[in-house]
């Protein structure tokens, strides 16, 4: 028979696979943001909320299976799952890093279309055909008589 502790080593497992992926696919991320391929980054980005969710469910049941029982400090599972939040500690910070790095990476972009943006604007291309004409119109009035 299984214990909590089992269990709660297994879904520490998963979670450690699913941190691994979610780091896999922000590297991915950083990559496609800088190729500026827009259908991989919303593809990307979708992924990255699917195993975040996933990630999710298992620290609700990790933290329900510790709960119930702890393993016993010196067990070989307690040994085991020490490795294991090692292991995920590495994993989260490198994807702490490459989150920033996209996030900086998206912010540049960011920054320069917006100062595109500004030179169009200040160019008056933006309002290129759509320039007031020189023929005054006459002004009309809603007529409000009943």
């Amino acid at each position: 028979m299984t214990s909590p502790s089992d269990h709660a080593e297994l879904a520490l497992t998963q979670k450690l696979q699913s941190c691994r992926d979610f780091l896999l696919t922000t590297r991915l991320l950083g990559e496609a943001l800088e190729k500026e391929e827009m259908t991989a980054v919303d593809r990307l980005i979708k992924r990255r909320g699917e195993l975040i969710g996933t990630i999710d469910g298992l620290d609700r049941r990790i933290g329900r299976c510790l709960k119930a029982s702890r393993p016993d400090p010196g067990s070989a599972v307690h040994g085991r799952m020490t490795a294991l939040t090692r292991e995920l500690h590495q994993i989260l910070t490198l994807i702490l890093s490459a989150n920033e790095a996209c996030g900086t990476l998206a912010a540049g972009k960011c920054s320069t279309i917006k100062d595109e943006v500004i030179a169009i604007g200040h160019r008056r291309e933006c309002v290129q055909g759509y320039a007031p004409t020189k023929a005054k119109r006459a002004e009309q009035f809603l007529n409000m008589k009943l």
